[in-house]
């Protein structure tokens, strides 16, 4: 039996990591039911709250009200006494859901994230986040949830740090259980960490080649598994709606796709645990993976060729999870006091070369080689590309004041009066280098 092992950070707190240690569960036939009807309970409650923020912000301006999460706790007694089957879910697990809605909404009004949808039954998934420490308890490795009594869990490891909130999801038919602990060690300054500075750079040929010459292959997680994955979903096509051999096909369908997952994720936490242990200042490209999957209206217009390489070229982007690889690195170099450095998207990095920095005009041949027309160099086209983005990650980090997070204080601008002038002999302010 293949045992999970994932460790991810959630939060950091004024000092304090938070990390969340994910564990195999079984449950029993009556635990799996009712928590079936608690995921219908709290998709319920998920739409009856969005439906009533949404209509809060349709009235006039004048009569427009923002609910909060406080304001929908405060109705929540009433309606779990009006509805029973809601009222079976405990009360700490309701209120956590609307705290989630509400963050789901502060990060669309800042525009991080697009706003919150309404849940879709056998679509989208609840889970069950107990906020409360001393609501559930850990009897012998196994966990205790309030309602549901002993899960059998499969703790691989032991907890460290001081357990906080316990959360169950369900992941096609496997359940799961994430634990979210306090640990005692405060969190090291950005720029603590002593590695050397590296920049690491992501293509669709191979997975990683950073600005030192290591490179690792992309494994291609999807595409090896694209033939089968397509093969159950016509099987499950076939079958009748609303039926068991639709539902067994449909839990075919999802055990390979969290198998592909799984694969993903393991490749991508060795890959960024390297980096942040032997590195303190990593560099990459900040990518726009939502800009590169669209595809040109003229480009739709003229060939189905290029649609069809396009998207071709969005399935290796995804596979490779470059979004996912830089979310990785941040927090894990914050655990040591690394920096991660992004710099922006810009076109002549691929045509650079990294021995006199001067944008060439022979580029690569077959991704593998790259020629400089000016000086003759010679390097791998991946292993350039990540030495230029190491040279204009540096300088940059320089220019602006060091390799910290915060960042630099602008000048003040002096306002110009009508009829005045300025004084003779009297320099005007030197610009800030950034």
């Amino acid at each position: 039996m293949k045992r999970t092992k994932f460790v991810f950070s959630s939060a950091c707190y004024d000092g304090a990591v938070m990390m969340a240690f994910r564990f195999r569960v079984y449950p029993t036939a009556e635990q799996a039911a009712r928590y079936g009807k608690w995921n219908d309970a709290l998709r319920f409650l998920w739409n009856l709250a969005h439906e009533q923020r949404l209509m809060g912000l349709c009235t006039v301006r004048d009569r427009k009200r923002y609910y909060t999460a406080f304001d929908q706790q405060l109705e929540l007694t009433d309606l779990r006494a009006e509805l029973p089957w809601l009222n079976d879910v405990p009360r700490n697990v309701c209120s956590q859901l609307l705290v989630e809605l509400d963050k789901a909404w502060q990060r669309s009004f800042k525009r991080l994230a697009a706003p919150p949808h309404f849940k879709k039954r056998g679509r989208d998934g609840v889970a069950l986040c107990e906020p409360h420490p001393r609501a559930w308890t850990i009897v012998d490795g196994h966990v205790r949830f309030p309602k549901l009594g002993v899960l059998r869990t499969v703790m691989h490891r032991p907890i460290k740090g001081t357990p906080k909130t316990c959360s169950l999801v369900r992941d096609g038919d496997a359940w799961f259980v994430s634990i979210v602990s306090e640990m005692p060690e405060a969190v090291p300054p950005p720029g603590a960490a002593t590695g050397p500075a590296v920049a690491v750079n992501r293509s669709e040929a191979v997975l990683i080649a950073d600005s030192d010459g290591r490179s690792v292959d992309n494994p291609k997680h999807l595409s090896r598994s694209l033939a089968r994955l397509e093969r159950l979903k016509r099987s499950m096509t076939r079958k009748k709606k609303a039926s068991k051999n639709r539902e067994k096909a449909n839990r075919r369908l999802a055990r390979l796709h969290r198998k592909v997952r799984r694969q993903r994720d393991h490749q991508l936490h060795v890959q960024s645990s390297h980096y942040a242990k032997h590195h303190g200042v990593v560099v990459v490209y900040d990518v726009n993976a939502h800009g590169q999957k669209t595809v040109p209206e003229d480009s739709k217009d003229s060939s189905d060729r290029n649609v069809t390489s396009k998207a071709r070229l969005n399935r290796a982007m995804l596979d490779a999870a470059w979004g996912r690889f830089a979310t990785m690195l941040d927090y894990k170099l914050k655990w040591r006091g690394g920096v991660l450095l992004k710099l922006p998207a810009h076109d002549s990095l691929s045509q650079t070369c990294a021995g006199c920095e001067q944008v060439s005009v022979g580029r690569k041949a077959a991704q593998a080689r790259f020629s400089c027309s000016s000086c003759g160099h010679e390097a791998n086209a991946d292993v350039n590309d990540a030495r230029v983005l190491l040279s204009r990650g540096i300088h940059g980090a320089a220019a602006c004041g060091g390799l910290s997070e915060r960042k630099p204080v602008k000048q003040e601008l002096r306002v110009a009066r009508r009829g005045t002038q300025r004084r003779q002999g009297s320099s005007p302010r030197r610009q800030a280098p950034c």
